[in-house]
């Protein structure tokens, strides 16, 4: 499951109560708002329920960040980023049978478009040899509802292209 909160810091209460009344075990988080810092810990205390966990790639400056909350179960583990990118990610390795390679995504607005599909592009090159699965949450900040514009056709365009 995947959630935008915009701001968790004055939602921690509703996502914790949203993670224990629908039995979730991953839940993936665009546009945090931590800043990685001790400051945050309250509120991930808050956040998070027991017998889970919580990883996250904040964003020092005001905004963005990306995170997984998970049942502390599971064997999940934080890959290091690579490539210098504009657009935040997130990347866990979930591992069972086969390990999952689950990816939390965020573009900010304020990243064109044009300039995001060239990185994501590169982004989606770097993956096609990982051995296992991949799964891919996002919020690209683009308004997918309109077919006509000139983002959602090239976005469409480079997800089809790597059958996403």
């Amino acid at each position: 499951m995947s959630l935008k909160p915009w701001f968790v810091c004055n939602k921690a209460l509703c996502i914790f109560d949203f993670i224990n009344e629908h039995d979730i075990d991953i839940l993936c988080i665009t546009e945090t708002w931590l800043t990685g810092t001790p400051k945050d810990n309250p509120i991930i205390s808050e956040l998070v329920p027991p017998g889970y966990s919580f990883l996250q790639n904040a964003r020092p400056s005001r905004g963005g960040g990306t995170a997984i909350i998970y049942r502390s179960s599971l064997h999940v583990q934080m890959v290091p980023t690579h490539g210098d990118f504009s657009f935040e990610y997130l990347e866990c390795a979930v591992n069972s049978l086969q390990t999952l390679h689950l990816f939390v995504v965020y573009r900010a607005p304020k990243l064109r478009v044009p300039s995001f599909l060239v990185e994501f592009s590169e982004f989606l090159e770097s993956l096609s040899t990982r051995n296992g699965r991949i799964l891919i949450t996002r919020d690209f900040n683009v308004h997918m509802e309109k077919e006509d514009d000139c983002d959602v056709i090239g976005l469409n365009t480079l997800l089809t292209s790597y059958d996403l």
